[in-house]
């Protein structure tokens, strides 16, 4: 009797200390989980615009072609700040298949939307004709512009798709362009002058004739295309390669995708509204100061971003600054190993080898190799970009 009395008290006792240790167990993980469910609190959300921009930026570093800008118009900013909303409606009706199309309904809304744009362009040439206004002819100029570009672009889409008979209109009006273009510069020097200084590039008529090629050169010079212009058009630098600089052409192909990336950054005034209207609640032409910039970075932007959308005005003196930033996310594009990228690794052969020579480790190779890269592509930029003086 007196054993089992024995045995059920120390039963009991084992109870109460497993017990025991069990709410201190829960006690304990109370405030754990409480501060776990804080930290993901705290802890920020995946931005997924940031990341829309970085991949975009990325496939614009590491492939050739014209990658569009995510958001051409407009940030997916929701009302309040006078950003464009793209909501889940305008994705429903983008990804709805349209009924098609009669041939006699298509022609007779062709019919329409034609008469459409023959009372467009009688009213243009009614406004400009009755008003000596700058900004009402410029406003005009500006809507032209727009309706030409997107006209060109849909007739370029039907001659893409095998059709000659479209082709043959878009190759008509493109010389037609560039043939008024050069007569007006042959009339008004002035006027063309300006503009043509300013851009790297500069549409001419080109022909087989033996003369042209002179004509063409002589109204380069007399228009002095490119000496204003970004990009340094008129230095030593070329993609050609040489015996001793067999690399020219890859490197002239990474600086010159570095720069494009950065012009659209830079250039695209909504980065700048859109980084404003998310610190401030509304956008303005002050830059944004350094703890601002700190807060982009702390809700997900990459900092290269950050740093692109902030950089001066391109100069000789800012120029190592462009470049800074463009490695930056080029090295982020390429996992943080530029070397890894094919075209570039053997860039920087010269210095690994060296390494290897001596013994170095792998770690330093590899170093060695990335710091070569990065200072053969810092040469090329500045040497195709610097302006001249």
């Amino acid at each position: 009797m007196g054993a089992a009395w024995g045995r059920r008290k120390l039963l009991e006792q084992v109870r109460l200390v497993r017990k025991t240790k069990s709410k201190k167990r829960k006690t304990q993980a109370l405030p754990q989980a409480a501060t776990r469910k804080e930290a993901a609190a705290i802890q920020p959300k995946v931005n997924t615009e940031a990341e829309t921009v970085a991949t975009w930026a990325f496939r614009c570093l590491l492939q050739n072609g014209g990658h569009k800008f995510p958001f051409e118009n407009s940030f997916p900013w929701s009302g309040k700040l006078g950003f464009k909303s793209s909501g889940k409606n305008e994705a429903k009706r983008a990804a709805r298949p349209l009924r098609q199309l009669e041939d006699s309904e298509a022609f007779g809304r062709f019919v329409v939307w034609k008469e459409t744009l023959e009372r467009a362009r009688k009213r243009a040439e009614e406004i400009l004709t009755r008003t000596d206004n700058k900004s009402v002819r410029n406003w005009v100029a500006g809507a032209l512009f727009d309706a030409g570009f997107q006209f060109n672009k849909l007739l370029l889409q039907i001659a893409e798709a095998d059709d000659p008979y479209a082709l043959e209109f878009f190759a008509g009006i493109s010389l037609d362009a560039v043939i008024q273009l050069e007569l007006l510069a042959r009339r008004n020097l002035k006027l063309v002058k300006p503009i043509a200084r300013k851009v790297p590039f500069w549409p001419v008529v080109g022909s087989p004739h033996k003369d042209t090629r002179q004509e063409v050169e002589a109204m380069i010079k007399r228009l002095e295309v490119g000496r204003d212009a970004p990009e340094n058009v008129w230095g030593w630098w070329s993609n050609m390669p040489k015996e001793k600089q067999p690399y020219r052409r890859v490197l002239g192909t990474y600086v010159a995708r570095i720069m494009t990336m950065l012009r659209r950054v830079k250039d695209q005034y909504l980065f700048q509204a859109r980084f404003q209207a998310e610190l401030r609640g509304h956008a303005g032409p002050n830059q944004l100061s350094p703890d601002e910039c700190a807060q982009l970075i702390r809700r997900g932007w990459p900092k290269w971003i950050v740093d692109a959308a902030c950089l001066p005005k391109f100069s000789n003196e800012s120029a190592k600054d462009w470049f800074e930033v463009g490695w930056a996310a080029l090295k982020e594009a390429a996992g943080g190993n530029v070397a890894s990228i094919k075209e570039l690794e053997p860039v920087g052969f010269s210095r690994a080898h060296y390494e290897s020579e001596k013994g170095s480790s792998q770690r330093i190779q590899g170093s060695q190799r990335q710091a070569l890269i990065h200072d053969r592509l810092r040469d090329a930029f500045l040497a195709r970009f610097r302006l001249t003086p």
